[in-house]
C-alpha cells in the first residue's frame, strides 16, 4: 500500500498534515482509489455487455435479411421490394452487410446486389462531407464496390481528400477498374502518397494492367516529377515486365543520380533488359553507393552471361561484402564456378564468402 501511495504522489500530501490526521487522510485516499477502481471495472463490464448486446442485435438482423438477400442474388425477388423493407436506422448496417456479399460474387449476382444497394448509396455519398476521416474512407470503399460507375466522379474526387488514407482507398478502387484513363488522376497525384512504401504503390499501379505502361514510361522520364514518383513508375513497369521500359531505364542510368530511381532502373533491367543495355549498367560499377553497385552486379550477370565473368570477378574484390556476395551469386547463376572455386581454395580475404556461395549453390 505504501508503494501505491508513493507512486501516486500521496505520501508528501499526507506528511504535510499533523500526525493525528495523517492516518485518516491516508485511509480516505485509499478508499477513494478503491472506489475509483471499482467504478472503472463496473464501467468496463457495462461497456462489454452493451457491445455484446449490440453484436447480438446485428447478428439477428443479418440473419433476418439473409433469406431475402439470397432470393435477390438468385433472381427470385426484385431488389426494390427488399430494399423498401429496410428500416431507416438499419440502412448503414444493411449496406455494410451487402458489402460482405459483394466480395464473393461476380457477374449478374453482383449486379443484383448493386441494384439492391442503390437506394442507400446517396446516404453513403453524404458521408464524404463528414469530418470523420475513417467514415469517409469507408464511404469511398462502399461506393467503389457497390456504386460504380454511377459514383465514379465521387470516388475520383476523394483523391483530394485531406486524409491520405481516404485518397489511397480511392486510388485502389480506380486501379481495380483496369482502365488507364480512369487511373490517370492517380498518377498526377502520386506526390500525395510519398509516405507509403514504393513497393506497395508500384503493386497498386500494376493492378491497372499493361495498358498503363505508356503513361508510366512517360512519367519515369518526366524531369519535373520527383525522383520518388519516377522510381515508383519504374518499379511498376518492372512488375509488369514491360520490355519497352528497358530502354527508358538504360537512359535514366546515364543521366540520373538518385539512388532510389537508379536502383529501380537496375531492377527493371534485371527483369527485361537486353545485352545492349550492358554499357549503361557497367557505368554504375563506379558508383560510390554500394547498394547501386550490388544491383549493377546482378544486372550484369543477368544481361551479359559468360561475357560478364571478368566484371563479376572484379566485383568479388569490391570493398563491400554485399557487392561481393551479389557477384558470387551472379557467377553461380551463370554456371561459371571456376572463379569461385579458385577463390575458395585460396587464402584471400573473400575465400570464406566464395565457400558460402558455393555451399548455397550446391
Amino acid at each position: 500500500m505504501n508503494q501505491m501511495t508513493a507512486a501516486l504522489g500521496i505520501d508528501p500530501i499526507v506528511a504535510s498534515f499533523p500526525g493525528e490526521y495523517s492516518h485518516l487522510l491516508l485511509g480516505a485516499c485509499v478508499t477513494a482509489l478503491f472506489l475509483m477502481a471499482i467504478s472503472f471495472a463496473a464501467a468496463a463490464v457495462i461497456l462489454r455487455i452493451r457491445n455484446e448486446r449490440k453484436a447480438a442485435r446485428r447478428t439477428r438482423r443479418e440473419a433476418a435479411w439473409d433469406p431475402d438477400l439470397l432470393d435477390v442474388i438468385s433472381g427470385n425477388k426484385e431488389p426494390r421490394a427488399v430494399a423498401s423493407r429496410i428500416a431507416p436506422r438499419d440502412r448503414e448496417h444493411f449496406v455494410d452487410h451487402l458489402l460482405r456479399y459483394a466480395f464473393h460474387i461476380r457477374g449478374d449476382e453482383l449486379r443484383r446486389v448493386r441494384d439492391l444497394a442503390a437506394p442507400f448509396l446517396p446516404d453513403v455519398v453524404k458521408r464524404l462531407a463528414r469530418s470523420d476521416p475513417g467514415r469517409r474512407a469507408r464511404a469511398v470503399h462502399v461506393l467503389g464496390t457497390l456504386g460504380l460507375p454511377r459514383y465514379l466522379k465521387d470516388v475520383t474526387a476523394a483523391l483530394d481528400d485531406p486524409f491520405p488514407f481516404t485518397a489511397l482507398v480511392a486510388a485502389r478502387v480506380l486501379a481495380q477498374l483496369g482502365q488507364p484513363h480512369r487511373f490517370a488522376p492517380v498518377l498526377s497525384r502520386l506526390h500525395r502518397f510519398e509516405n507509403w512504401s514504393p513497393g506497395f504503390l508500384a503493386s497498386l499501379i500494376s493492378d491497372v494492367g499493361i495498358g498503363i505502361a505508356p503513361d508510366l514510361r512517360a512519367l519515369a522520364e518526366h524531369r519535373e516529377r520527383s525522383a520518388r514518383e519516377r522510381a515508383v513508375a519504374v518499379e511498376a513497369l518492372a512488375r509488369m515486365n514491360d520490355a519497352e521500359a528497358a530502354d527508358v531505364a538504360a537512359r535514366l542510368l546515364e543521366t540520373e543520380t538518385d539512388r532510389e530511381l537508379m536502383a529501380a532502373c537496375l531492377r527493371l533491367l534485371i527483369r527485361v533488359g537486353r545485352i545492349d543495355h550492358v554499357p549503361a549498367v557497367r557505368r554504375v560499377f563506379a558508383s560510390e553507393d554500394f547498394v547501386l553497385r550490388a544491383h549493377a552486379v546482378s544486372a550484369m550477370a543477368r544481361l551479359a552471361g559468360a561475357s560478364a565473368v571478368p566484371a563479376l570477378q572484379e566485383a568479388l574484390l569490391d570493398p563491400s561484402p554485399w557487392v561481393a556476395l551479389h557477384a558470387a551469386r551472379g557467377l553461380l547463376e551463370s554456371r561459371n564456378l571456376e572463379p569461385l572455386q579458385e577463390l575458395a581454395a585460396s587464402d584471400a580475404p573473400r575465400s570464406e564468402l566464395a565457400k558460402q556461395a558455393l555451399a548455397e549453390g550446391a
